[in-house]
């Protein structure tokens, strides 16, 4: 795949984000987008109860022991417009104007920051002849209003940790339980000994 035509899978990619609302707050349409857009690929994803989308690929032949790259970018969209435009933000699309290389936005804001970056994302997520490790494009929310969400999220656990430590709990249970079933094979061993001294075999040679 040329750049150029690589620029406009890009731009196309910003369009169609720009025309799904995405105040802060309000990310739950784009977040569908990006849920849908995972699953037509074939990709892992997973929203969580505040919107934030992750969205994972595999690595390309070769490149399966490198380490893997998180990418991120935030969802939401400064919404400001001027004061005789009669948009409405929650429900219609941004008007986009294309002057040669150039994109503006009529009478409002155009969502640049950061719906670009979710754009380039959602071309290295869609192409397929990028070479890479195993990729995790983080797409989150409310970052234009302090990124709370964000904050809150990384202060908890991987799954994959939580699992990890459920497992260890899991077998230190099992080893404390062998553990005690051992001792108690031992007890077992020293009374069954302690028995065959009392008791000697009617064959053994001290009885001949």
């Amino acid at each position: 795949m040329n750049l150029d035509i690589k620029y406009e899978k890009l731009i196309g990619f910003f369009r169609k984000i720009s025309s799904i609302p995405r105040n802060s707050k309000e990310e739950e349409k784009i977040a569908d987008f990006l849920c849908d857009f995972a699953k037509e690929r074939g990709l892992f994803f997973q929203k969580d109860e505040h919107n934030n989308v992750i969205i994972k690929k595999g690595a390309t032949p070769g490149y399966e022991s490198r380490k893997p790259i998180l990418f991120q970018a935030h969802t939401d969209m400064v919404c400001e417009k001027t004061s005789e435009s009669k948009h409405n933000f929650r429900k219609d699309p941004i008007e986009i104007i294309q002057e040669g290389d150039i994109l503006r936005a009529k009478d409002t804001t155009l969502g640049g920051d950061y719906g670009i970056g979710v754009a380039y994302l959602l071309l290295l997520l869609d192409d397929k002849e990028i070479e890479h490790p195993d990729i995790e494009c983080l797409f989150t929310t409310q970052e234009e209003i302090g990124i709370e969400n964000a904050k809150q999220e990384s202060q908890k656990e991987f799954p994959k940790e939580q699992e990890l430590q459920e497992k260890l709990r899991k077998l230190e249970e099992i080893n404390a339980e062998l553990k005690i079933n051992e001792n108690e094979h031992e007890m077992l061993g020293d009374e069954k000994e302690e028995k065959q001294d009392k008791f000697p075999d009617k064959n053994s040679p001290e009885r001949c």
